[in-house]
């Protein structure tokens, strides 16, 4: 719910979730490569069994054997690229227990303060307080899961949907996000800050 903290501030209040922080990974890796973790794992698990397979082609003498061989060195190569390097897991999933193993349990799923005003937002999650003006802000997005506040390519501020009562609050809150943030002008290139 948006609650005003002080006159003329919007604040929202939330727990972060493990869905957050998979929201947040998915939204990373997609920056990183635009290519899902089945495809590129696919690609890979290619890659290996026809390099495998030239290797085998090459050594092993010519006839049945020789395809035989090639096949079953295939088949090995992609079963243990696929259950020792990934382990049947996403990359998702990886990432979000990477971040709660190396943050604490406690210090990663703590309340989420996010409070936007005329002079830029207040984000506050557990012991840490990130304060940001409006000329370091890239953009501002609303999807229909959440309002992505941009403060560089692959890093951002997400306030999901159920931090709102309902999409008009939602949507109310980030375009007031957006007017703030248009008034400040463009952003800084990197060159100028």
């Amino acid at each position: 719910m948006v609650l005003p903290a002080e006159p003329g501030s919007l604040t929202v209040h939330f727990e972060v979730t493990r869905a957050d922080l998979e929201a947040c990974a998915a939204r990373q890796l997609g920056a990183v490569g635009g290519v899902g973790p089945w495809r590129q794992a696919m690609i890979m698990v290619l890659a290996v069994a026809v390099m495998v397979g030239v290797i085998v082609f090459s050594t092993v003498p010519a006839g049945p054997a020789r395809w035989v061989a090639m096949v079953a060195y295939s088949i090995a190569a992609c079963w243990i690229l696929w259950k020792g390097l990934f382990r049947g897991r996403s990359a998702v999933a990886r990432v979000v227990d990477r971040t709660i193993a190396n943050g604490g349990g406690e210090a990663i799923f703590a309340p989420e303060h996010i409070s936007i005003s005329e002079s830029g937002l207040r984000a506050e999650h557990g012991h840490t307080t990130i304060i940001q003006r409006w000329a370091g802000v890239r953009s501002i997005e609303l999807e229909d899961d959440a309002i992505y506040i941009m403060t560089g390519a692959m890093t951002f501020h997400r306030i999901p949907r159920r931090a709102f009562a309902g999409d008009a609050e939602m949507r109310a809150f980030g375009e007031q996000a957006k007017v703030w943030h248009r008034a400040t002008g463009p952003p800084l290139a990197p060159e100028q800050v």
